[in-house]
């Protein structure tokens, strides 16, 4: 019993009113134990089930959300990959960096302009240093019918940049060769979220 049931049983014994116990005893069953209602099942079913539903929820956005962040952040590294190439042009009087492995044109900008700052172009899915690809036998050189090469749809992975000299990048962000052009150049590479992308300076 609480103080205030004390003092009423105090005065109902002293005043031995009949008015006063009948309180008493009202006030005796309202703060009984039992009268005190809790969750019951289906408050406590339905609050888990709301709780479930909204983890579902963020477990099921969550890597949609880290791919399109990894992606936008291989955006912004294959856009540094092409300012350092129009470095290199401009410090090479105006000439396109080759794409072609025998005179190892690309090879030395790679050396000069990407490797002295490598931590930069790591790939955010593997942390590794973006592996660079030119005109080879793996991939061609680029081109089927002035578009990408299946070659490349097929075989560029996400981690690797994709370089062609005489060649850029469409309105709608597709490759597109330009023969005998010494001006523009494009770069590819595989977004993680699905699809290429190409960046070039024409």
């Amino acid at each position: 019993c609480n103080f205030h049931s004390l003092i009423i049983t105090y005065f109902a014994l002293r005043m031995n009113s009949k008015r006063c116990i009948i309180v008493y005893m009202k006030e005796l069953k309202l703060n009984h134990p039992e009268n005190k209602k809790g969750f019951t099942i289906i408050e406590v079913v339905l609050v888990l089930a709301i709780a479930g539903l909204i983890f579902l929820m963020v477990f099921l956005a969550l890597p949609a959300l880290q791919r399109s962040q990894r992606d936008s952040q291989r955006k912004n590294q294959v856009n540094a990959v092409a300012g350092q190439l129009n470095n290199a042009i401009s410090n090479n009087r105006g000439r396109l960096i080759s794409d072609y492995g025998s005179n190892n044109d690309f090879e030395n900008f790679i050396a000069n302009y990407i490797t002295p700052f490598q931590d930069e172009y790591r790939d955010p899915s593997t942390g590794e240093v973006y592996v660079f690809r030119e005109c080879e036998a793996a991939l061609g050189c680029g081109v089927s019918g002035g578009n990408i090469s299946t070659s490349i749809e097929q075989n560029l992975q996400v981690g690797e940049i994709y370089y062609n000299a005489g060649a850029n990048c469409s309105n709608g962000g597709q490759f597109v060769d330009v023969p005998e052009n010494r001006t523009y150049f494009a770069l590819v590479t595989r977004m993680e979220g699905g699809g290429l992308l190409c960046v070039s300076n024409g």
